[in-house]
């Protein structure tokens, strides 16, 4: 075959996988914006409070974010071991890992509230402004009483993602959102007859809603295994515990939870670098950080999708068209997430207003936005590669790369620039942008030469495409 036919066929191959990888990965993405704005709605409606309200309440979200990604990366384990017995017919190891996972997400989910409890309670220690200080332990506390029906509802999802179950989720988001907006402006503002309860209010409405999300997950389970697939599990199995295989699930997760620690808590501790500069530095770094986590679910989604997809390629056997999916993702999460940053480069007062009125907050954001823009574009490219890596069946070298670049590279050219050179918000930002560089860089190399590996949660032995599944 000429080289022009083997081009036609790879440019053939590659439309065809877009059109899968987007008409599965809009809806998961879909998903993960709206629990992302959850927080967005908070921000926007405490800003009317006051640019203190606002502040604290991005304070203890930097806080909350590292424990949460910490834990729930821990439970994307769940949907690459699905992912991959789904494609390798293994239909008995699949209602090992539903089990294994959701008592995991027990025990993760205990550990967390009482940790953010605890974290609550020990702001006094952080050398932040006085005037936020006490809407941040407020806020945090709150917050944590919603933290085990949040882990259960990333569980719950990310097994019936993987096993092709995505519509129900896309309308339990919409709802949630809806339900959490007027719950901000009863608890927040005190409307429809409600006592205004400020920054304790907003906490209060996600927690509401997180509950709402979860009753919901509950409902769409139960249908699914009792009507869609009524042979997949057998509840009596719920409380039997398979030592080999939570532990396995487990020490696969910890890696991709390593990693996205290290991400958020690099972002957090930007954050509370930013509160040593003016109020409006730290509001404007605040809102912008806003916009890059929001804009973060899209490659998110993305690379869920390459690691749902590769795994059911590698357990059907199929590596060539798991590489060729990889691939496809990079690309487009990259594409995607420049035509955002474009918006930030062309709109970035229209953006900015929308959290935000006071003039001095907008100009400090302005002079960062195109640093920003540029996280956006980086973003799309490392956060897709690592979903690849790990739905190929590693994601260790993800772990590694983000130690290297978030920390000597990132945190510590970032504090030197603002500090040390007196570039102030600016220098915190440009130092972000050599940490996601040097992260891209490495994981994108590394991918080029990775060869998938199939990733099983039990040991017998391994029968390839004895049913077909949808891909």
């Amino acid at each position: 075959m000429n080289t022009f036919a083997l081009s036609k066929a790879w440019f053939y191959n590659f439309l065809h996988e877009t059109q899968d990888i987007f008409r599965f990965s809009f809806p998961i993405m879909f998903c993960k914006v709206g629990f992302m704005s959850l927080g967005m709605v908070d921000a926007a409606m405490l800003g009317e409070l006051g640019v203190n309200e606002l502040t604290g309440s991005g304070v203890a979200r930097a806080i909350f974010l590292p424990l949460s990604v910490f834990f729930l990366g821990i439970l994307f384990s769940i949907d690459v071991f699905s992912s991959h017995a789904l494609g390798a017919n293994r239909k008995n190891d699949i209602e090992k890992i539903f089990f294994s996972g959701m008592q995991i997400a027990f025990f993760l989910s205990l550990i967390f509230f009482v940790l953010t409890l605890i974290f609550s309670q020990l702001i006094w220690m952080l050398d932040v402004n006085a005037g936020i200080a006490p809407y941040i332990e407020e806020y945090l506390f709150y917050l944590s009483f919603g933290t085990p029906f949040l882990v259960f509802n990333i569980a719950i999802q990310r097994f019936l993602l993987a096993q092709r179950v995505i519509a129900p989720f896309v309308w339990i988001i919409i709802l949630s959102n809806i339900l959490n907006y007027y719950l901000n402006k009863a608890l927040i503002f005190g409307e429809y007859g409600f006592k205004a309860y400020g920054v304790a209010g907003a906490a209060s409405a996600t927690n509401i809603s997180r509950i709402f999300v979860f009753i919901a997950c509950i409902g769409v389970s139960i249908h699914y295994f009792l009507v869609v697939d009524k042979n997949m599990i057998k509840m009596r199995n719920l409380f039997s515990f398979d030592k080999k295989a939570m532990l396995k699930m487990f020490w696969f997760g910890i890696p991709s939870g390593g990693q996205r620690v290290f991400e958020v808590a690099l972002f957090s501790l930007l954050t509370l670098m930013s509160t040593r500069l003016s109020v409006a530095d730290a509001a404007a770094h605040h809102i912008v950080m806003l916009v890059l986590t929001f804009s973060h679910n899209f490659p998110l989604a993305l690379s869920s999708t390459a690691a749902l997809r590769i795994g059911n390629f590698i357990g059907k056997n199929q590596m060539g068209k798991a590489k060729l999916s990889g691939f496809s993702t990079i690309f487009w999460g990259t594409v995607f997430m420049a035509l955002n940053a474009s918006v930030l480069f062309f709109f970035p007062e229209y953006i900015l207003t929308l959290f935000t009125n006071d003039q001095t907050v907008i100009a400090a954001g302005k002079n960062i936005i195109m640093l920003v823009g540029f996280c956006l574009i980086l973003d799309g490219l490392q956060g897709c590669t690592i979903g690849a890596l790990r739905g190929a069946g590693d994601n260790k070298f993800s772990f590694y790369a983000s130690i290297i670049g978030y920390y000597p590279i990132a945190l510590f050219l970032g504090y030197a620039f603002c500090f040390w050179l007196h570039l102030g918000l600016t220098g915190l930002w440009l130092g972000l942008v050599l940490g996601f560089a040097s992260v891209s860089l490495l994981v994108f190399s590394f991918w080029t030469y990775f060869k998938p590996k199939l990733i099983l949660i039990s040991t017998e032995p391994w029968s390839v495409n004895l049913i077909a599944f949808p891909t």
